[in-house]
């Protein structure tokens, strides 16, 4: 089943409204006709089974026939704080960290980082939204992670400060891994933090360490900065059981 997410105000009385981006989807991509099913949910958590009864180029309509809880949202609070990188390695991070269940991602500006642009223009929000969106109805999601706006690292390891695990990768951490860093019983959210290409400076880990961050090592290969990001979020998924099989698939 094709599942879409809609914005609140488009469910009403039963009925639902298709945005246009996504009625353009229904109609020229996916070719769907009336009377398909398909799922719609509105970023609370519930699933909408709806039928469509129009599909036309201009308006596509459906009727509301259940709800449900929705499944496939992780129960940990994953926030990634990612280094400005190349733009199109940043939107595969979002994609590919989206599909794992990351709940949030905050670009940062790091010494080294290639981009050091603190605005973010609408049109990219609006594009890596459409990215994360994408991703997350492709991966049986019931939300869609929020992307924020640039910010500074100091910025981002003061705002990490509530998150009950705190990690950063870095290549100069010969000791410890990822996962000696997290706990075995129950955590609820984690903060990971991963460098541009070239990682960290030193100064970065000492405050990073001074504000309660650990750094952790991915091994002995040097790791694109959206390899790493990703290897990281997997391993953290992994680790607190985010990945084990079970539940089933919503059809």
């Amino acid at each position: 089943m094709h599942r879409f997410f809609v914005p609140p105000e488009a469910i009403t009385r039963g009925m639902v409204r298709f945005p246009e981006p996504t009625a353009r989807q229904i109609v020229r991509v996916l070719r769907l006709r009336p009377g398909d099913t398909v799922g719609v949910l509105d970023g609370s958590g519930t699933l909408y089974r709806v039928v469509l009864d129009r599909v036309a180029r201009n308006e596509v309509l459906g009727r509301v026939t259940s709800q449900e809880a929705a499944t496939g949202e992780p129960s940990l609070h994953l926030v990634m704080y990612m280094a400005l990188i190349k733009v199109a390695r940043f939107e595969w991070v979002i994609e590919k960290g989206t599909e794992l269940g990351v709940a949030r991602f905050v670009p940062m500006v790091t010494e080294r980082s290639v981009i050091r642009d603190l605005e973010l223009s609408s049109h990219r929000r609006e594009r890596w939204e459409r990215i994360a969106r994408e991703a997350a109805e492709q991966s049986g999601r019931a939300k869609v992670p929020e992307i924020e706006g640039p910010m500074t690292f100091t910025a981002a390891c003061q705002q990490a400060a509530d998150a009950e695990v705190r990690l950063i990768g870095w290549k100069g951490e010969r000791r410890r891994s990822l996962r000696e860093l997290i706990p075995e019983q129950e955590v609820g959210s984690v903060a990971l933090f991963i460098g541009p290409e070239g990682g960290f400076t030193p100064d970065e880990i000492a405050q990073a360490r001074a504000q309660g961050i650990e750094p952790f090592s991915l091994g002995l290969r040097t790791l694109r900065a959206e390899t790493a990001a990703i290897v990281a979020a997997a391993l953290v998924m992994d680790r607190l059981g985010e990945l084990a099989p079970g539940g089933d698939i919503e059809t």
